[in-house]
């Protein structure tokens, strides 16, 4: 398979081909920040009594939220790559696309990455606090 000539680096590292993936995993992911800004917030007005609730069901639904929240992360990062993948295939097939421009490209999606699956750890992280704190509190 020889060098296309047909695109430049910049007109496909500058292009919808990496900003709609881009754009789309944004739009996925405040959607989880949202969920979790619920989930939290459902989960502190129930603590300080704004809702009567018992505070073994106010945790599973605060963790019910978060699990959702961190699923809708994980179903966006798996597609986001694989899009990101082909963006990276096509820059490397482009003859003016340099190991610079393929490796900006790669550290790009990887930071995203990142950043993604740290968000996720650190809602599992409040997930198993709110549990923590449920199962302590009616031990």
């Amino acid at each position: 398979m020889g060098k296309r000539s047909v695109q430049s680096a910049e007109t496909i590292l500058y292009s919808g081909d990496v900003y709609d993936p881009e754009v789309d995993f944004a739009t996925w992911m405040n959607l989880a920040y949202i969920g979790a800004t619920t989930s939290l917030l459902f989960y502190h007005m129930s603590r300080v009594k704004s809702v009567e609730l018992d505070a073994r069901i106010a945790a599973g639904v605060s963790v019910s939220i978060m699990l959702i929240s961190i699923f809708y992360m994980v179903v966006s990062i798996v597609p986001y790559t694989r899009r990101m993948e082909h963006v990276a295939l096509t820059c490397k097939e482009a003859e003016a696309c340099t190991d610079d421009n393929l490796r900006e490209l790669k550290e790009t999606v990887l930071g995203v990455q990142v950043v993604g699956i740290a968000t996720m750890v650190i809602m599992l992280f409040i997930c198993g606090l709110i549990v923590w704190n449920t199962w302590k509190s009616f031990r």
